[in-house]
């Protein structure tokens, strides 16, 4: 029996080496918006979990150069002008760095901070040399004279060994004066740094240096940036070419802590990088690879670095013809699957469409999910509501019970609003005439109806105790939320599905029934990813409270929609605060960073509907949690507005957080109720 293999099987490319030859797979659709990357000057690639961030950075290592270089269908994607340099690096978090952190090398908390940032400053100094001498040797050991001369490197041997001669001779590389070859000085580097790692690994027992590394700790940078004169001029790499040297995750120097009692002991290792970024030495260029939440203090945007925020370049912009992300995903599909044994769906005209179909629209959304029989169950009427109303409503959802349940909700906003008229004006006379229903209206509106009919198909769904479908091209882009990650583990989930459902079948594309896949195959891989989405909180950096608060704000999100029966809040998807609100209480704008970083949140720039509320910023669950938490997935009307005193409520109520001593008066626990939101526009209002 022949097994076709999952194209989605591995999720992370860089870090499946062993798996995936990267080369083929490699998708080139964000390169030009990160240009400066390649270029000369210090960079921080800012970027939330899956987004493609090291995907972009794995550019600059060696092992990846070469590997395009050993493909000759797959040249490597930079033009000859950002492809003259040599990159080292260190993963901050594979290194092993992070636990220098949690020694004590002093009673003395200021002269502790001092010796851990030291150690830090000399760790980093090594790794990173280390790598750039062994990058290089790997460069030059190709012979691959076209290729070397193209980047500016020698390719003589020797010529790394007289740059070692001339580095020993530097200050700051001192603890090298006895090593005469570039092999000598890799052996040191190594045997020093294993210093370093015996103490995190428990195998010294003393917590000290050895007196030869302790009394040689070097500076950050000044080691790298001696070896990138004496590179040059010994000829090793031309006056031109750039040493890039990434710093990956440096968003994990914030997670271990020491209790040092004062505010230094979050920022110790993270002052030494900005530090380094803010010298500007223009021999070396860094990139710090990172998360959102990481902030640099010491060094200055534009000055010291130029800052590229992944997320904004991915997330669809307002009326853009062509998204970033939606040709990134199809690029990655159709790469995935050309390796893979799939290939006859990667050359048809649209893959990601042949092998998933369309998605639904609103009205076969709401069919699916209403009752096949006596769909009029999922029509809500008021005991005192005319009768003719009720039954119209009623034969309207036999052929369209979306628009039943939409003029259900319109009937409600015309009711309240004539509530509302006839308590200002203290009048009993009605304002609008019931058999207006008979004209159903709202179909009339396009605004109007566009915002609610996802919050009417899940109001349908909720009625019939079932879930609202997800299956098709369009609900896979948009539950991806503009992360690559979440993309890929649908697909791969998908995949698992349908070969399940075809394990005793000889699995070829002439055999099994494929594609598109069933819609239903479909549902159960997305609600299967969008489960395991909602897992991966609980394995990240706090990850118990994370899940805790995002449950929170999705079982609350939920009743919201679920409750709102006159569809006043369609937006209620996601929550918005005033920016001076929630600067008031640091552990919720945490909490929610956090969140946000790790790829749980999506967070975006608000504008409110009042000005006077000031600077607002909204977050949502992540697209792919909507499945979980049954939530709409468009992020197209006003959010609910939050005061950031009755977000905490909700999460001390659920103990996600500890209940503050000047916390606020009990606060009433509906879920309406915890809601300040703007005046929503209803049906007669003037269009937007």
């Amino acid at each position: 029996m022949t097994i076709r293999r999952n194209p989605f099987h591995t999720l992370y490319l860089t870090e499946g080496a062993n798996e995936v030859d990267l080369p083929p797979v490699f998708s080139p659709v964000l390169l030009p918006h990160v240009g400066p990357l390649f270029l000369p000057g210090n960079v921080v690639l800012k970027a939330m979990q899956g987004t493609g961030k090291s995907m972009l950075l794995s550019l600059l290592e060696t092992n990846v150069r070469l590997a395009f270089w050993n493909n000759l269908e797959h040249p490597y994607p930079l033009p000859d002008q950002q492809c003259r340099f040599v990159g080292a690096g260190i993963n901050l978090s594979k290194s092993l760095a992070l636990k220098l952190n949690e020694l004590i090398f002093s009673k003395d908390r200021d002269e502790n901070i001092q010796r851990s940032k030291a150690v830090f400053s000399d760790f980093l100094n090594c790794w990173i040399l280390r790598d750039l001498l062994i990058s290089l040797r790997r460069l030059i050991a190709t012979k691959n004279y076209v290729q070397l001369q193209r980047i500016g490197v020698a390719s003589d041997p020797r010529s790394l060994d007289e740059a070692v001669r001339l580095l020993v001779r530097e200050d700051s590389c001192a603890f090298l004066a006895s090593e005469k070859t570039a092999d000598q000085a890799e052996k040191a580097l190594t045997k020093r740094l294993r210093a370093h790692l015996d103490l995190v690994n428990s195998l010294n027992r003393d917590k000290r240096l050895p007196a030869e590394v302790e009394q040689t700790l070097t500076h950050a940078g000044e080691p790298i940036s001696a070896a990138t004169r004496a590179l040059r001029s010994a000829k090793v790499i031309e006056s031109d070419v750039n040493v890039f040297v990434t710093i990956d995750q440096f968003e994990t120097l914030l997670r271990k802590r020491q209790d040092d009692s004062d505010e230094q002991k979050h920022r110790r290792f993270v002052d030494v990088i900005d530090e380094l970024i803010a010298n500007r030495d223009r021999s070396v260029s860094y990139r710090l690879g990172s998360r959102p939440n990481a902030v640099l203090e010491k060094s200055e945007s534009l000055r010291d670095y130029l800052d590229i925020n992944l997320d904004l370049i991915l997330q669809r912009q307002e009326h853009a013809k062509n998204p970033v992300f939606k040709r990134f995903v199809k690029d990655v599909f159709v790469r995935r699957l050309a390796v893979s044994d799939f290939q006859d769906i990667a050359k048809v005209m649209s893959p990601l469409k042949h092998a998933f179909g369309s998605s639904p629209n609103a009205k076969m959304r709401a069919k699916l999910c209403a009752p096949k029989e006596n769909p009029e169950k999922v029509i809500r009427c008021d005991s005192d509501w005319p009768t003719e109303v009720c039954k119209f409503l009623a034969n309207i959802s036999n052929t369209d019970v979306l628009s039943a349940k939409l003029g259900e909700a319109w009937f409600r906003q015309k009711i309240a609003a004539d509530l509302k008229v006839q308590k200002k004006t203290k009048l009993t006379v009605t304002k609008f005439d019931p058999n207006e229903v008979f004209q159903r209206p709202w179909e009339s509106r396009a605004w109007w109806k566009k915002e609610r009919v996802a919050l009417a198909v899940l109001q349908i769904a909720a009625a019939n105790a079932q879930r609202v479908l997800f299956f098709g091209e369009a609900d896979i882009v948009a539950l991806s939320g503009e992360n690559i990650l979440a993309f890929v583990s649908i697909c791969r989930e998908i995949w698992e599905s349908w070969g399940l459902a075809n394990a005793d079948e000889i699995s070829t594309a002439k055999d099994a029934a494929f594609p598109p896949f069933d819609m239903l195959r479909q549902d159960a891989g997305i609600r299967k990813a969008s489960g395991s989405w909602r897992e991966k909180i609980a394995a990240s950096p706090q990850g118990n409270t994370l899940q805790r608060m995002i449950d929170t704000m999705g079982d609350r999100l939920h009743r919201q929609l679920i409750e709102d029966r006159q569809m006043s809040y369609p937006g209620a998807n996601g929550i918005s605060f005033a920016e001076h609100d929630l600067e008031s209480d640091l552990e919720v704008k945490r909490l929610l960073h956090d969140a946000t970083a790790e790829g749980f949140l999506l967070q975006r720039d608000h504008t409110p509907k009042h000005l006077t509320r000031g600077k607002s910023v909204k977050w949502y669950p992540h697209s792919i949690l909507a499945p979980y938490y049954e939530l709409t997935v468009a992020h197209t009307k006003e959010p609910l507005y939050l005061s950031v005193a009755k977000f905490r409520a909700w999460l001390e109520r659920a103990n996600v957080v500890s209940v503050k001593n000047e916390s606020p008066k009990a606060i009433k626990t509906s879920s309406t109720d915890d809601v300040q939101s703007p005046k929503q526009k209803f049906l007669f209002d003037e269009a937007e």
